[in-house]
């Protein structure tokens, strides 16, 4: 994520959730090899299609730690590599594409929390992220800035149970007091979310920082909490498996309340 601007931030957080959504898949579509999942011999997630296009895809290594993954743009493949520290968890990602080299480094607290993580892109230093937390050890709050520069974005969370993000809120501005602020709400499922599993418990996507919470997402919204404007709002649907993980996801964009008429649910796939 590159948070210029408010716009771009809320963009880059609906990106990712809704990646093909104008790609003109109906709902009564027949999903043709995909229709059938099989039953996953475990539960690590390998790949992850869109309207039956491959989007994203992992590998693992001996001790089923991310090794390496692949997230297919109409620009070209990103693909990236990982490495672990002495507590098995992903110290650094090493991320390619079109001969763009994207470094990410993560550090940690003495609680093995995220305490910082730094992007290089191109031997250049790109943007900063420094975390903070509670008491409880909960994450409450996320800066995000350049080097050399003044924080550009922060981000609070607010959680309820079982490593759940149920509000976030965006400030835009340098000051975090100043009005204009951003609410992105959200509403969850029971059930396990793959991501979680696939990252081992980093709370967030390494690309465009959006928060991995225990369960899966089921609704958003985003307004203005000054004007109460409504920017977007989104729902998906799951089916599942016997293992409680989803093995299919429909995404739906509102426009002014209601399903927009134009866009059609994104069907999305998992295979383990």
């Amino acid at each position: 994520m590159i948070p210029l601007s408010k716009m771009h931030f809320i963009l880059t957080i609906i990106s990712m959730s809704v990646f093909v959504a104008f790609s003109g898949c109906s709902e009564e579509e027949p999903l043709g090899s995909l229709a059938t999942p099989s039953i996953p011999v475990n539960s690590y997630l390998t790949s992850f299609y869109q309207n039956e296009e491959l989007l994203y895809s992992f590998e693992y290594d001996g001790e089923k730690r991310l090794s390496r993954q692949i997230v297919r743009f109409p620009e070209g493949n990103f693909v990236s590599e990982f490495e672990y520290n002495s507590i098995n968890k992903i110290s650094k990602m090493t991320g390619v594409r079109s001969g763009l080299i994207l470094e990410v480094a993560l550090y940690y607290n003495s609680n093995g929390q995220i305490d910082s993580i730094y992007s290089v892109s191109d031997g250049s230093p790109w943007v900063i992220n420094k975390f903070l937390y509670d008491d409880d050890r909960q994450l409450t709050r996320m800066i995000e800035f350049a080097p050399g520069s003044r924080s550009l974005v922060y981000n609070d969370y607010f959680w309820s149970g079982e490593d759940i993000v149920r509000r976030e809120t965006y400030f835009p501005q340098e000051d975090p007091r100043l009005e204009d602020k951003w609410i992105i709400e959200y509403d969850y499922d029971t059930l396990p979310n793959p991501f979680k599993l696939v990252y081992r418990d980093v709370d967030f996507h390494l690309i465009d920082r959006e928060p991995i919470s225990k369960h899966n997402w089921t609704s958003l919204k985003i307004y203005n909490q000054r004007t109460g404007n409504i920017f977007r709002e989104i729902d998906k649907e799951y089916q599942y498996l016997g293992t409680g993980f989803p093995y299919r996801k429909r995404t739906y964009v509102y426009d002014n309340g209601n399903r927009a008429a134009t866009v059609d649910g994104v069907v999305a796939d998992f295979f383990y």
